[in-house]
């Protein structure tokens, strides 16, 4: 999982909580680093996985609704860090295959 995923994360977690919230979840979620993910770095999927479920518990919110605002987060994240051209590729792949 590239470590803009993992960074949306925290994005949401702090902005919706605070950065002790977040390091909590880290810290139950058994992820042992300083500071930010890297956003190109590739991680084990699993170190997702972790976040997702440490965050169930700690924040007693439904694994589904954090997936929802994590969306909602990611599209942000993307707009405001200039990923926003990931967000186009179903149109693009739209257009080619409207052509063919």
């Amino acid at each position: 999982m590239y470590g803009f995923v993992n960074y949306a994360l925290e994005l949401l977690v702090v902005r919706t909580f605070d950065s002790e919230t977040w390091e909590a979840i880290k810290k139950d979620a058994a992820v042992n680093m300083e500071g930010q993910f890297l956003v190109r770095q590739i991680y084990d999927d699993e170190i997702t996985y972790n976040i997702i479920a440490a965050a169930v518990k700690r924040l007693n919110i439904p694994a589904n609704d954090i997936l929802e605002s994590f969306g909602v987060m990611f599209f942000e994240f993307c707009q405001e860090s200039g990923y926003d051209k990931i967000l186009e590729v179903p149109e693009l792949l739209h257009g080619i295959f409207y052509k063919i």
